[in-house]
């Protein structure tokens, strides 16, 4: 600070947190690495950050070919700060007797779980509700287990022209496979093609 330049260091010793390096510095910043299962997952965090304020705890950290990207943990930033407009409306289900037991289906700006066994139609569920998009109104198929072309098959079995819907841009559909998946990372990457797509 006394030249007028910025210095980082780094260091691979754990130090305690008496350290006086830590009263010298503006910013303290650790990186870790913690096993998880068969894998191991890259985490930040700022203990210290001289004049600002910062989200404290750990973060999910990637590294790729495409850089270093930090996953902020989503309760963290997003928990406090979502105000949802309140919305008296409600979203056909895509199922006429189904709406009517809902009392006219799904409340809008709300979240709906549907649990059920595997084969019990939860996929034919959605895939009646993403039928009543539109380019105007877009939705998101975001899956793990079925890929896109068996997502178009099995609604084409239902009635359903979801190829349609996809070639217009009524819907968007990003498959990821079901294994080696980080919540953080999922949350953030379903919010970016939310906010990417203007997602409805």
């Amino acid at each position: 600070e006394l030249m007028g330049f910025t210095v980082l260091l780094l260091t691979n010793s754990k130090r305690p947190s008496s350290s006086p390096e830590y009263t010298m510095v503006d910013a303290w910043i650790e990186m870790s690495r913690m096993p998880s299962g068969y894998r191991s997952i890259r985490y930040l965090e700022v203990h210290k950050l001289r004049g600002s304020d910062f989200v404290p705890g750990q973060h999910a950290v990637q590294i790729s070919r495409s850089g270093i990207a930090t996953l902020p943990r989503l309760e963290a930033v997003l928990g406090s700060a979502l105000s949802v407009p309140d919305a008296e409306g409600r979203l056909s289900t895509g199922i006429d007797r189904l709406d009517a037991m809902t009392h006219g289906g799904y409340p809008e700006n709300s979240t709906t779980l549907v649990l059920g066994a595997t084969g019990i139609g939860k996929s034919t569920l959605g895939l009646h509700f993403l039928s009543g998009c539109t380019p105007e109104r877009p939705g998101l198929l975001f899956g793990f287990y079925e890929t896109r072309e068996r997502m178009v098959r099995k609604a084409r079995d239902r009635g359903i022209d979801l190829q349609r819907l996809l070639d217009s841009g009524a819907v968007r559909m990003v498959w990821h496979p079901p294994t080696e998946n980080r919540l953080d990372v999922l949350g953030h990457e379903l919010l970016r093609h939310v906010r990417d797509g203007g997602v409805r």
